[in-house]
């Protein structure tokens, strides 16, 4: 009887142990891991150039030399600008 009772306390102290952690031990650790404040960073230094490149002020003028790769090139990279929304 007495081997029961500590197998039911030891398994009730793993469930409330991997609760707590899952609250508030992983969080302190995502919170400070460097490798997602630096994918912050770059979501944020990667949003203020797409705003750029979609505002109206923006311009983008396509140059080309007079041979076929050249114009091929040219116009994958202008049909690439309209499919994300970019006016040339």
């Amino acid at each position: 009887m007495d081997a029961l009772a500590i197998m039911v306390l030891a398994f009730a102290g793993y469930i409330i142990m991997y609760q707590l952690y899952g609250r508030y031990i992983s969080r302190q650790t995502i919170a400070q891991d460097k490798v997602r404040a630096k994918l912050g960073a770059m979501i944020q230094i990667y949003g203020h150039r797409r705003d750029r490149f979609k505002s109206d002020a923006a311009q983008i003028s396509l140059v080309l030399n007079n041979d076929q790769l050249s114009l091929a090139e040219a116009l994958r990279i202008k049909n690439k600008l309209n499919d994300i929304g970019t006016n040339i």
